[in-house]
């Protein structure tokens, strides 16, 4: 009777292990096949995640290239007329002046003679001058309207509004 208990226990050890081992086998089956279920749901929802940041990075790049075109071509504009301006400037076409109020004032020699104020007089500003005004006219024109294109992609692209 020993042999058959020892028999016994060793049969129902070798069956515990290899119902354990077949149970570990099945969970670790079902556990892979939950876990490759969770990995594709991931990369799923990255892949998405990608293609919606492509999408707004395009859509970013297409806003700022259509603003860059914009102010782009309006610098050059008024570049052009600047350089217009100045070339008409120096060869004498245009001039520019401000309005002059001289006072009353006898001429040396012709004491009969006086000056009277007059707002409708002019004087010409020295070339030299005039040149600098323009300088600094076309610079903050420059500054304007590129502080009106960064306040356009603040708006248009960093906020989002239109």
């Amino acid at each position: 009777m020993p042999g058959t208990l020892r028999q016994k226990v060793l049969v129902a050890f070798l069956a515990l292990v290899v119902a354990f081992s077949a149970g570990w086998k099945v969970q670790g089956w079902r556990l892979t096949i939950k876990h490759e279920k969770y990995r594709r749901e991931q990369a799923e929802a990255l892949n998405e995640a990608r293609d919606l940041v492509d999408r707004l990075e395009s859509l970013y790049r297409n806003k700022v290239a259509t603003i860059d075109a914009r102010y782009t071509k309006e610098l050059k504009d008024a570049q052009a007329e600047n350089d217009r301006l100045r070339a008409d400037l120096q060869r004498g076409a245009i001039r520019l002046s401000i309005p002059a109020k001289c006072p009353a004032t006898s001429v040396p020699g012709n004491p009969g003679t006086t000056g009277s104020t007059n707002a409708t007089s002019r004087a010409d500003i020295d070339e030299r001058a005039a040149a600098e005004i323009l300088t600094l006219t076309e610079r903050g024109d420059k500054a304007i309207r590129q502080l009106s294109a960064l306040q356009e992609y603040v708006r248009s692209v960093c906020i989002g509004g239109e």
